[in-house]
Order: structure tokens, then C-alpha cells, then sequence
């Protein structure tokens, strides 16, 4: 049975302010980036 309703994601290219690494892990490391939001940081 076929989805009745079936968001799509739209693309978002956001300016990113800083990015620092929290953890360094041994495959994947875990980032935080900083972007503004509605004129705020």
C-alpha cells in the first residue's frame, strides 16, 4: 500500500560559523557546528 502522504526533505545549505570536535573517536569523530538561527547564533 502506497504512503497517503510523503514529506520530501528540502535542501538547506546553512553558513556554518565554527565547527569544533567534542570527541575524537577511533572510526568516526562527533563534530558541533555553530549556525545562525532566525538572526540569532
Amino acid at each position: 500500500m502506497p504512503a497517503r502522504f510523503s514529506p520530501e526533505d528540502e535542501p538547506l545549505s546553512l553558513p556554518v560559523l565554527s565547527t569544533e570536535t567534542v570527541y575524537t573517536g577511533a572510526i568516526w569523530n562527533v563534530v558541533r557546528d555553530t549556525f545562525a538561527y532566525n538572526d540569532d547564533v
